[in-house]
């Protein structure tokens, strides 16, 4: 599964919150934050669960699987 970077972003706007208010939210930095929301790092497990609890979405929420469509030799 890969880290979806946006998925921050859309709900922290969502929200109405900027990076600062949202970082001390998060008891953590803006700088943290931008990071976050440009893909330079991800949040910790245990921040992720907190992002998680306070916008009241699942942890999977942040994660896009990549799936691979498997062709098919059926002719109809």
């Amino acid at each position: 599964m890969k880290f979806e970077k946006n998925r921050i972003k859309e709900l922290r706007e969502n929200e109405g919150l900027n990076q600062a208010e949202f970082a001390r939210r998060l008891g953590t930095s803006r700088q943290r934050v931008c990071n976050w929301e440009t893909g330079e790092s991800k949040p910790h497990v245990d921040k992720l669960a907190e992002i998680s609890n306070i916008f009241e979405v699942p942890i999977g929420y942040f994660f896009v699987e990549n799936l691979v469509s498997i062709p098919t030799n059926k002719k109809d």
